[in-house]
Parts: structure tokens; sequence; C-alpha cells
């Protein structure tokens, strides 16, 4: 967990420091576990928005951020494309900021009174980077009394510079895989070609071909292109 969730969890009200002196009184053991049982739940959302392998950031209406996840956090530091201004969410060109936020203001808008709102999706121009950064903007629904947020949106990040590494032990449990094919179907998946990923494994073409055949008969694929869209469309690159 990064230091920003861990901030934010610490925010959470524990009953020690509970404003309300006679209601901790009358309702200590409630209080004790509602407060308890809220940070608990919180800790437990932040610890699964660290495990993507996408950023993800919760604001509220006016673009404040109030949940960084720990690759999303690793994005805005490069301040390419996108960053954070004085804890408000910001593009790298002002027309895209300008857009970001109106967008940010919409779904919430839509979120606060309950209508429903399709996410909006932008490309952010980035100044090191060849592609731009995708962002979808999403309504957030939910909250309550003693929740971080009623109404506002999250943000979802891609960068399609970044190439997403399927784990070579999950390779092997889903589809009982060697270590050298699963190894080898991580590095196709990643985009590479089978000669590329010959090479870095240090094993012959043939034997690479081999293997991919093999690979092949294991997942119920005839084509390396059929390989590639069923390993992407697992999930498993979802997560770090």
């Amino acid at each position: 967990m990064s230091d920003d969730l861990r901030s934010l969890v610490a925010a959470v009200p524990s009953p020690e420091r509970s404003d309300g002196e006679s209601r901790r009184q009358d309702h200590g053991v409630a209080d004790t576990g509602a407060a308890e049982a809220e940070r608990l739940q919180l800790s437990q959302v932040l610890f699964l928005l660290d495990s993507f392998s996408v950023g993800t950031i919760v604001v509220d209406e006016t673009g404040k951020v109030l949940i960084i996840n720990h690759m999303a956090q690793e994005i805005t530091d490069r301040k390419d494309g996108l960053l954070l201004l004085h804890g408000r969410l910001a593009a790298g060109v002002s027309a895209d900021t300008l857009a970001l936020r109106q967008a940010i203001a919409t779904v919430s808008e839509a979120s606060r009174v309950g209508k429903p709102a399709s996410p909006v999706i932008l490309a952010l121009t980035r100044q090191d980077a060849h592609r731009k950064l995708i962002v979808s903007v999403h309504p957030l629904r939910g909250g309550g009394a003693g929740r971080p947020v009623s109404h506002g949106a999250y943000t979802v990040i891609c960068d399609p510079d970044r190439a997403n590494s399927l784990r070579p032990d999950w390779l092997r449990s889903l589809y009982g895989l060697t270590p050298t094919e699963a190894r080898l179907a991580a590095e196709l998946a990643k985009g590479n070609s089978i000669e590329d990923a010959a090479n870095d494994l240090r094993i012959t073409i043939g034997t690479a071909r081999v293997h991919l055949k093999h690979i092949f008969s294991k997942t119920g694929t005839n084509r390396q292109s059929e390989l590639i869209r069923l390993l992407l469309n697992s999930g498993m690159g979802l997560f770090i």
C-alpha cells in the first residue's frame, strides 16, 4: 500500500479521535465496532486497488484526489500527461485539464442526483511518450456518513506504452504449462515476436517453436494471434 493510501486509512476516525465524547459514552461499543469496521473495509479496498496494473484514482466533484493506487501514483509522479496540482487531478496541457475536470464534474453531478451516466474517455497529450495516456472517468456511487466520498468520480488510467506482464506462475497453474512454456507465452503476450522471445529466453528459435506447439495444445489454440487474444482476455494482466 502506498504512503498516500496509508494516510487515507489513518484519516478515518477512530473511537479515540471522535469529537462526540458524550455520544461515545452512550454508544461506546457500537462506535468502536463501526469505526474499526470502517477502517478495515477501507484498508481492504485500498489493498485491492494497489494490486491493479492500471492506475486508479478516486476524486471528488472538484477533482480533489481522495484515493490513489500505486500505479496511478507512479504515473502522476512522472508529470507527463497527468499530474497532481495542489491536490487536484490535472493534465499536462491546459486544454486537457479543462476537459478532464469537466468530465469529472459531469459524472459527479450524475452521481449526486442518481442519474445514469456513461464513462467519459479522454486521450491526454504527453511530451515524453509517443502514445497518449488513456483516461476513463466513471461516476462513483455509494458512500454516506463516515465514508470518504458520497459522490464523485473514479478514473482508470492506462499507459499504452507500458507492457503488462503476465505472471508465468499463473500461466502454469491455469494451463498446465512447463516453466519454459509459461515464460514463452508471457513474452508473446507482451507483443514480442517468437524470435525476440527465444532470444530473451536464451533458447533457439526451433526450440521455441516446439514449445509453442505444446502451448497451443494445452490452451486449445491454433495460431499465435489466437493464443495472445486468449491470454490478454483472461484478465491476468489486470493484476501486478
